[in-house]
């Protein structure tokens, strides 16, 4: 949050700050629980296929090839900064009435 909207704008904007930050922390926090179970996918297919006698191969290609990242910090991104201006205008709307 600014320093400027902190001291000079409506003091219920800190509440629309504080809910997208813990937002965008659960947010975080499912994508490496995302994570750590792709590479715990990735390691059950390396040992089964050390071990299964050539039955069961490693995978050519990633498993998950549609998830990017980046892709979806930005997305991440783009969904705070519309909570934040529809949290401005509600907070506008109030102040009129």
């Amino acid at each position: 949050m600014p320093l400027q909207e902190f001291w000079y704008e409506n003091p219920d904007l800190l509440w629309v700050y504080r809910t997208s930050f813990i937002n965008r922390e659960k947010a975080r926090g499912d994508e490496i629980d995302y994570q750590a179970w792709l590479i715990g996918c990735y390691v059950k297919h390396a040992v089964a296929s050390c071990f299964s006698g050539g039955k069961v191969k490693y995978p050519a290609k990633p498993l998950s090839s549609t998830s990017n990242p980046q892709n979806k910090g930005k997305f991440l991104q783009d969904r705070i900064k519309a909570q934040l201006s529809k949290g401005k205008q509600i907070l506008k709307q109030g102040e009129k009435n």
